[in-house]
């Protein structure tokens, strides 16, 4: 997908459980959909790619101008595009990504690829109650990159 979608690797960053894998050199656990974050300027063209794939966009009640899915079959593609203002350190439009959460770098099957760095994991499932995967992610991140748990990732999980 990501060779479709950003051939060079320099477009888009992976984010979500991808994300974490990338991170961590190898997949943790199934996924559901795959995150991007996307350069708002980039965002026709990646549709349009999508498009010619045979994706069309997956309406769902939280979807904006610039956060949608577009679906395939059983596969989804989440994306998420943002654009900075010249001199801002968080994005203007869209999903609001500081500068320096989109500076991981990792790998999936070998592939290296842009993704969300490990401290912007920790901070992006913050500020709502995590669910076990977002506690597992979360605990494997801050373990191989040695960073602290905030308190809600504290919990015990279900499983």
């Amino acid at each position: 997908m990501l060779d479709l979608i950003d051939p060079g690797g320099d477009e888009v960053t992976v984010d979500g459980g991808w994300g974490v894998d990338a991170l961590l050199g190898g997949q943790t656990r199934e996924h559901g959909d795959l995150d991007l974050a996307v350069p708002a300027h980039g965002l026709d063209r990646i549709v349009r790619t999508l498009r010619r794939a045979g994706f069309e966009r997956y309406p769902r009640s939280d979807d904006t101008e610039f956060m949608f899915v577009m679906a395939a079959g059983a596969i989804d593609v989440d994306l998420h595009a943002f654009a900075f203002a010249s001199d801002e350190q968080v994005a203007s439009v869209g999903v609001a990504y500081p500068r320096a959460a989109l500076t991981g770098h990792g790998a999936i099957l070998g592939r290296p690829v842009r993704c969300i760095a490990a401290d912007g994991v920790i901070r992006f499932h913050s500020g709502y109650e995590p669910d076990d995967d977002d506690l597992a992610d979360v605990r494997a991140v801050a373990q191989a990159f040695d960073l602290p748990l905030l308190p809600e990732h504290r919990r015990s999980t279900k499983g």
